[in-house]
Formats: structure tokens, sequence, C-alpha cells
């Protein structure tokens, strides 16, 4: 078994990643996709993809996707006739390697909660659960655009005169520090199929939304309203005013993640169109977690 890590992917490997998780979810059932891009990774030059591979055939693929500075989140597929043999436990070995040079001090396991196998593994290693979220796909329905303040309000594309703003709003709504604030502004500011809007009312930005092109979805990610201006109805006339910027395609999809505990978010989206299309659990993990290949 010959296993390496990247930190970039040629057209080749996606294709055989993409064949491989397709033949997984359809045998598992599940209904989660690796992110195969390291665009918003805080660590650029970390590898991030590990691929195992048995005579030539890729068996395993392991994605580590590290947000921010201390924070690292596994996702991993292997083909159903190589499991139970080491292919995991040796692709997360090499990636526990370059995890620990990077002093990231939180691991977190992504499966889908559907997977009994990963499920398995993780009883095995006494992983503890941190929370879940859920994948939520758009239906369409009707988007109300008009509510009683939406006379003072602006829905706009961020400039970069908004950053600092931005960056103070992730901090407060997310409880992320300034480094880790600025870095996901700033990868979102940077990325070339990613757009940044923020709402603006009397010249405060009070909520910002990036909706992110990935193969055949429109993902929108970093959604969030100031506290001071939360329950007022103004996340619903943010949403509604980022879905009217989008126009896919019939065979184009939008969707976004939201947090199993928030559950306001959780309202306002599937009173909005959205439904559920699958869960992810998060587990925390204790490194080192294996000492050599099973």
């Amino acid at each position: 078994m010959d296993i390496i890590g990247l930190t970039s992917l040629t057209e080749k490997q996606t294709e055989q990643i993409q064949a491989l998780q397709q033949y997984c979810m359809a045998f598992d059932r599940s209904g989660r996709e690796l992110f195969l891009s390291n665009d918003i990774n805080y660590h650029k030059d970390m590898p991030s993809f590990f691929l195992s591979y048995l005579d030539g055939e890729l068996c395993g693929v392991l994605i580590v996707f590290a947000p921010t500075l201390e924070t690292a989140e596994i996702s991993a597929y292997v083909h159903p006739s190589h499991r139970r043999v080491g292919v995991f436990s040796g692709m997360l070995l090499e990636a526990w390697q370059i995890i620990h040079k990077y002093n990231i001090s939180k691991v977190l396991m992504v499966t889908d909660a559907v997977s009994i196998v990963c499920r398995d593994i993780l009883n095995k290693w006494k992983a503890e659960l941190s929370h879940s979220e859920y994948l939520l796909a758009y239906q369409g329905g009707e988007r109300q655009s008009e509510l009683p303040f939406a006379y003072n309000c602006t829905i706009r594309e961020a400039t970069e005169s908004d950053f600092e703003k931005m960056v103070e709003l992730n901090m407060s709504s997310f409880g992320e520090d300034r480094d880790n604030a600025a870095h996901m502004v700033r990868e979102n500011f940077n990325h070339q199929l990613t757009r940044c809007f923020v709402g603006q009312m009397d010249d405060e930005i009070f909520g910002l939304a990036n909706v992110r092109k990935e193969g055949s979805d429109f993902y929108i990610c970093g959604f969030n309203i100031a506290p001071s201006h939360q329950g007022k109805g103004m996340g619903r006339y943010l949403l509604y005013q980022v879905l009217a910027q989008i126009t896919p395609s019939e065979d184009e999809t939008i969707t976004l993640e939201v947090d199993s505990s928030n559950q306001p978010a959780y309202q306002l989206y599937t009173t909005s169109g959205f439904v559920v299309k699958s869960q992810a659990d998060y587990y925390k993990l204790a490194l080192p977690i294996v000492k050599s290949p099973e």
C-alpha cells in the first residue's frame, strides 16, 4: 500500500477521488461529498490530501481541512473492498504526523451520520461526539423580499473598505479571535468563485453572507447577523436578498450547512425553502490516535 500526501490535486487525481467517492456514497447510502480544495485552509503549505494506492488503484482518500490556526477537520472514504485492513489507519497516521508539525490542537473527525463503519471505528477509539451539522438544499418557494425595515437596508457586494467591520462581525457572531476571523474574511475575498455580501442599515453592517460556486452547487457560507440585530427578521431579509442574486440552472443546487444546536438558524433556513439533505457528525479525536497502521 502506497500513501502520498499532497497540497494540491491533478485533474486525474480529482477524477479518481470523485469516482471513489461516488462508489462509496452509493454503497453506504450517504450524501456527504468531500471538499476537494485547500483554497481556504489556514496553512496553505500543509499537505491536506492523502491518497492510498494498492497495485496502482486508488483505494482510499483522506482530506484535512484546517479552517483556523489550531483546528483541523478530517474526512475520508475507503473503498468497501479495502476496509478493515488498515487503509484508513495508514492514511490517518500520515496525516497526524503532518498535523503535529503545525501545532494543531483540535482535531475533528467528520463522518456521515448513516456510516456504521465510521461509528464503529470512532467507538473503538473512544472518540467523543462534538456536534452535528445539517447540509440543507434549497427547494425553492416564495421569497419575501419586503419587510418593514427594508426601505432602510442595502444588500450589496462587499468591498475592501468593509474588511475591518466584517472581521469584527465575524468575531462577535462566531466567537473567533481576530487572526482566524481575518483569515476567513480574507480568503473569501480572494477566492475567485466566491461573492461576499454585506447587509447594511444606517451605515452599519448588520450581516454577512458568502456565496461560493462549488462544482454544480452554489454554497452559502459565513452567514451571520450581528447579535444586536438578531430576532428582528433581518436574517431572513438578508437571506432572501442573497438568494435573489443566485440563478442556478436546472442541474445546479443551492446548499448551506447549519449546526444542529443552532435552532434559530435552522428554523430560518427550513422556513425559507431549505430541506435537510444529509447530516454530518463531528467527533473530537485525542491524538495520537494510532501508533502504526493496522
